[in-house]
């Protein structure tokens, strides 16, 4: 299967699948007691040196659509552990000739990195997941073999360390396939990936403003650290949620990449225009601009 047509067939399935869901909770044919349902407004399509990639980002009260972004990078490991660096470590699960793996509602660490984590963030809990790790490892969390076909990973958190640094990457859903799949084989295996008796999939319910926010943080942060991701998908996804940058910046508006045209300009500029990232207002309505 060409890349291309994965972007297209994963795009409208999620599309189809999560306006039916929007509509359900919105006509009250859902019991999510009594929490806010958030969904995620970006899917972000990758390619690698041997494998495909689909993520859900985001998280929003309202769905309206799923922006669809491509990204490109070489090796799948580095996506999945979110570090630039090849270990001989043995990892905590290592997927090799399997299909159809499918990890659901799971914390995935080392002893030695949750440690890590809990000594220096005492303030992050973990809920409604078991925890598997291993003890007496330093290698990365999960590490895809050349041969694998499939794996998807469904309300899961990935924890990875490296020298000081420690990365939680928090999956709202994440599906690898090989590529050589053909269509026929990937449609199959999409529905498989969401069933789990009549639980809802790729939203996330939320019982406080407070959860929301380390939700959409937690999202964002999934984003910037991804390597070499483009501008434009990050500005996309703050469209999305303008509120992290209203209260980062105290600002009631901002505008991101905006179009001004140049009305007076000066030789050598021959430019018909500038494209700023941002624009933020400020209290006496003008914008400063970065």
């Amino acid at each position: 299967m060409l890349f291309d047509e994965f972007v297209k067939v994963t795009a409208d399935y999620w599309k189809q699948y999560l306006g039916f869901v929007s509509r359900a909770v919105s006509k009250g044919q859902t019991n999510s007691n009594n929490n806010k349902v958030l969904y995620p407004t970006i899917l972000l399509c990758t390619k690698t040196d041997k494998y495909f990639i689909a993520e859900l980002l985001g998280a929003n009260p309202s769905y309206k659509n799923l922006i669809v972004k491509r990204h490109v990078e070489p090796f799948i490991n580095r996506y999945i552990n979110q570090f630039d660096t090849d270990t001989t470590e043995r990892p905590l699960f290592n997927l090799d000739e399997s299909e159809n793996v499918r990890f659901i509602n799971l914390i995935l660490a080392n002893q030695s990195d949750l440690k890590q984590v809990e000594k220096r963030f005492p303030f992050v809990k973990f809920e409604d997941s078991s925890t598997l790790m291993m003890k007496g490892s330093e290698g990365p969390t999960i590490k895809f073999s050349q041969k694998n076909y499939s794996a998807t990973f469904l309300n899961c958190t990935l924890i990875n360390t490296y020298l000081n640094a420690v990365r939680v990457k928090r999956v709202l859903y994440l599906t690898v396939i090989n590529k050589s799949f053909t269509k026929q084989r990937y449609l199959k295996e999409l529905p498989q990936g969401l069933q789990k008796g009549n639980e809802l999939m790729g939203v996330i319910s939320c019982s406080n403003e407070q959860a929301e926010s380390f939700i959409v943080a937690g999202q964002f942060t999934n984003m910037f650290l991804m390597n070499k991701l483009r501008e434009t998908t990050i500005g996309d996804f703050l469209k999305t949620h303008p509120e992290i940058l209203k209260r980062a910046l105290g600002t009631r508006r901002f505008v991101t990449e905006a179009y001004l045209p140049w009305i007076e300009k000066l030789p050598p500029n021959t430019d018909e225009a500038i494209n700023p990232d941002l624009l933020i207002e400020r209290e006496d309505g003008y914008y400063n601009y970065i």
